[in-house]
Order: structure tokens, then sequence, then C-alpha cells
């Protein structure tokens, strides 16, 4: 059993930044290993280009620690459904409190580094024990949860919880009508770029995404463009756009 916390608060450099923004946010994630590295795929939409480019090892991933704190997260997700639903379960309402007694509003992303779909596992109702299954969004509607995904279907879900915001991440393999689609539905599309953020992508305004990781505050029909960080800066795959 994995005795350690699950979520992480004020570790991630652009977390931070976005709890500094003055916009009342204290966020929350989630990282577990991505891909492969637990023995089962825990991203399983990613391309070429996001696993060679992925940001498990940027900033303090960089250390055996965090990867092996990491690695035991995603063996006690695989091995213990139940086990791991019901401590992230506890830890939600724990966070939920201390943003409440600081007058903050909380926000959590449970894909730091996966992609896994949270709104298909069922758990109980933290106060209404009686009640059916519902997804861990559904459990804690005062929380604004928020994810970057690989996947087009799911991110065009018209039937994800109300608290749940999720984004289409481009990859090498997207095409020009996903990003089309996506865009149409008044959603964004999050695009990683070599060097400076541009004014246009493939014919779409571009916003600075850089500032703040608060995605679910981006107005709607939006290229996000984020600049490349880590391994991605030395991508050839086409996932990082060179412009």
């Amino acid at each position: 059993m994995y005795k350690g916390k699950l979520l992480s608060i004020g570790s991630n450099p652009k977390i931070l930044k976005s709890d500094k923004a003055g916009k009342g946010y204290k966020t929350a994630i989630l990282h577990l290993s991505p891909f492969k590295l637990s023995g089962k795929n825990l991203c399983p939409h990613a391309s070429q280009g996001c696993i060679k480019g992925c940001l498990n090892t940027s900033g303090h991933g960089r250390f055996d620690s965090v990867q092996d704190a990491r690695l035991k997260r995603s063996r006690f997700f695989i091995e213990d459904k139940f086990g791991f639903m019901n401590q992230l379960k506890k830890e939600l309402q724990t966070f939920e409190t201390h943003c409440q007694k600081r007058d903050l509003k909380p926000a959590v992303r449970l894909n730091g580094t996966s992609d896994i779909p949270f709104e298909n596992i069922k758990i109980q109702d933290p106060e209404k024990t009686w009640s059916p299954l519902i997804n861990i969004f559904q459990a804690f509607p005062r929380i604004q949860f928020y994810d970057y995904t690989k996947s087009k279907k799911r991110a065009l879900n018209e039937t994800l919880p109300r608290n749940y915001h999720l984004m289409f991440s481009r990859s090498e393999v997207s095409t020009h009508k996903d990003i089309k689609d996506i865009i149409s539905s008044k959603n964004n599309v999050a695009v990683v770029f070599k060097n400076s953020i541009p004014k246009t992508f493939e014919g779409f305004e571009v916003i600075d995404g850089d500032q703040t990781d608060l995605r679910f505050l981006d107005p709607k029909g939006f290229i996000i463009g984020l600049t490349a960080k880590g391994k991605a800066k030395k991508d050839t795959t086409g996932f990082v756009v060179n412009n």
C-alpha cells in the first residue's frame, strides 16, 4: 500500500504561478507515471512526440525520489483502484477545507502526468453513502477540476461534469480538422511552440497560456500557446511547432 500523499500542493512552478496570479485559486495536482512506465499505459492516446517530450522529468521530476513516488502512486492506482480513490476522496476533502478556511477557491488537476478518464471511475458520495455511485467530480461540486488530454473524443464529450474542464492538447498526429472541430465546439486547443508564441496558428487566434495554468478561465474558441519545456525543446517529431 502507498503511504504517501497523492496530491501535491505548491511544488509545481506553473501551478505556483497560477496561485499567485491574483485569481483567488489554490491548486493541487496529482502526478502519476506517464505512458507505460508503471507497467500499464496511463496515457493511452499519447503520440511518439508526446512520449519523448513528456514533462515527467522536468523540474522536480528529475529527482529519483520524485519518480519513485509517482511510480508507487501509479501502482497503487493500478492494483487497488478502490483504495486509491478512497484516499483521493479524503485528500480532496482536506484540501477543500484548507481552501475554505483561507477564502480561496480550490482547483485540482488529476492528470498532471497522465491521461486517465476519471469521469468513468465511480466512488461513493462522501456525504451520502447510501446514494448511487458517482465520479470524483460529482462528489466535489465546489472544486474546479481541469486537465489536458490527447483524446479528441474526451475533449468533445458534452456529458462531462460542469466542474471538470478538459482541454484538447495537439500532437504531431493531430490534423487541422481535429483543431477546427474543437475550436468550433467553443473549446480550446493547447499547442506547444518551440520559440515565441505566435499571434495565430492555422488560422486561429493564439492566447499565451504560459502566464497561468488555470485553463478553465481562458476565453473559449482559441489556441492556447505554450512554450516548449524540458525534453520538448529538442523535439523533432512535429509535436512541438517550430515557429
